[in-house]
């Protein structure tokens, strides 16, 4: 790796920790919001379902990547999940939080396919499976302290608002990733190139025929 390379997979490792703590947080708090919220087992999970449809949503953001850059899409989605996750530390609601966290979830799936692309386009082939791999497992590692930090955090007298508070702690990480992170050499290719597709043009791609064939 050159340089800038190692500082675009540092940078982006750093995300991808707190990617992977927001991402599993919600799972985490979900016994606490039973309790502050009254809601009981089907309520909850019907709550985990709406959140997931952020997954979904995420199909078009993804693709918005394609004819913006991957460089605005990522830079907002990290903005927009911070921030959601801080303003979720408020909810006064279930509804509140699925709204909120609903809205997350789409710019957490627009983050880690953004970050995964954009390394890729940047890394030479010899490196690039490896350093997916790497990132991949700094996700895992963030996913693994929502349940690590909880018990202390309570025995310090707070609960899982908290949680969300540190998960907006990635708005520290934007300046860097501002004067840093480029545009992908890559898409400024293709772009020069050819105009990127529409959204729909894709979609319709998705649902061809030919792709629905049973082999």
């Amino acid at each position: 790796m050159n340089s800038y390379q190692r500082t675009l997979f540092v940078l982006l490792c750093g995300v991808i920790v707190i990617e992977g703590f927001d991402a599993n947080v919600t799972n985490i708090v979900m016994p606490y919001l039973g309790s502050e919220f009254a809601a009981g087992p089907a309520r909850l999970g019907s709550a985990l379902g709406l959140i997931s449809l952020g997954a979904v949503i995420g199909f078009f953001t993804i693709r918005l990547a394609d004819r913006l850059g991957r460089r605005p899409i990522l830079l907002g989605a990290v903005l927009g999940f911070s921030l959601l996750s801080l303003c979720t530390s408020f909810a006064r609601s279930l509804d509140q939080f699925i709204v909120l966290q609903l809205c997350a979830r789409v710019c957490l799936v627009t983050l880690l396919s953004t970050a995964y692309i954009l390394l890729s386009e940047e890394l030479p082939p010899h490196i690039r499976g490896r350093a997916n791999g790497l990132m991949g497992a700094f996700a895992t590692i963030g996913a693994a302290l929502p349940a690590m930090v909880l018990r202390p955090l309570e025995n310090l007298g707070y609960g899982w608002r908290q949680l969300f508070v540190i998960g907006a702690l990635s708005l520290l990480l934007l300046p860097a990733l501002l004067k840093h992170v480029r545009e992908s050499g890559v898409y400024l290719a293709d772009l020069s190139a050819k105009t990127p597709p529409s959204i729909a043009s894709q979609f319709r791609t998705l649902w061809a025929p030919h792709l629905r064939v049973r082999r």
